[in-house]
């Protein structure tokens, strides 16, 4: 094991500030796109959690489609267009 971590010591170009030093600075820098950082953030948030409830909208429907049979199809076709969108 030694041979794989034989050259891992610590050089001089290392880091000598800490995480909490780090996040300030990389504040500053995104702080001029704090508007696109933001709307980026959401995007993503809109995107996850679209994801994570569209097995919950679907499986509804599907359920009901096995005991019902009929009326329930359209609004499931309805909720899968709106998911597409």
């Amino acid at each position: 094991m030694a041979a794989i971590f034989g050259g891992l010591q610590a050089d001089r170009y290392d880091r000598h500030y800490s995480d909490a030093h780090l996040f300030k600075r990389i504040v500053q820098y995104m702080a001029p796109l704090r508007l696109q950082v933001l709307l980026g953030l959401a995007g993503f948030l809109t995107v996850g959690i679209v994801r994570a409830v569209r097995p919950v909208i679907l499986g509804t429907p599907v359920d009901e489609l096995a005991v019902d049979g009929g009326g329930i199809l359209n609004f499931l076709l309805l909720a899968l267009t709106v998911v597409a969108v």
